[in-house]
């Protein structure tokens, strides 16, 4: 598997664990995994929304792109859990990186680029709704 999403899974990763020893009822390896999935199909959604803009315009409707964007989540989600959550694959890459994070200077830097890189997507696609709805709303 590529190191650097080994070491984007663990920052993440390491993020909800830490928060579950704050008591929170979370399972970490589980929410990784979907946040992680959420965020490719919010990828994909964001690069259709470029290409849509700049090339296609409307090539797909409103009722076919939700339930497309449901199957890329579920279609990840499957592949990322089975990659990770089987044979605890996810406690290798963490024990792996463990002792690399806590001498790392950098590491505070690192996660938060991880997870910009996880939520970027989100803001993307926030971005582009507001503006279509305000250049609607000047119509």
């Amino acid at each position: 598997m590529n190191k650097t999403f080994e070491y984007l899974f663990f920052n993440v990763y390491n993020w909800y664990y830490k928060m579950a020893l704050l008591r929170r009822r979370i399972e970490p390896a589980y929410l990784t995994v979907s946040i992680i999935a959420f965020s490719v199909a919010m990828w994909a959604f964001a690069i259709y929304l470029f290409c849509d803009r700049v090339f296609f315009h409307h090539y797909l409707t409103s009722k076919i792109l939700a339930p497309l964007m449901i199957i890329v989540w579920a279609l990840f989600y499957y592949l990322l859990s089975s990659a990770f959550l089987d044979n605890y694959k996810y406690l290798d890459i963490y024990n792996k990186y463990k002792e690399y994070a806590a001498s790392n200077k950098k590491a505070r830097r690192d996660t938060r680029i991880s997870i910009g890189i996880v939520i970027l997507p989100f803001i993307i696609v926030l971005t582009y709704g507001a503006i279509s709805i305000f250049r609607d709303a000047l119509k």
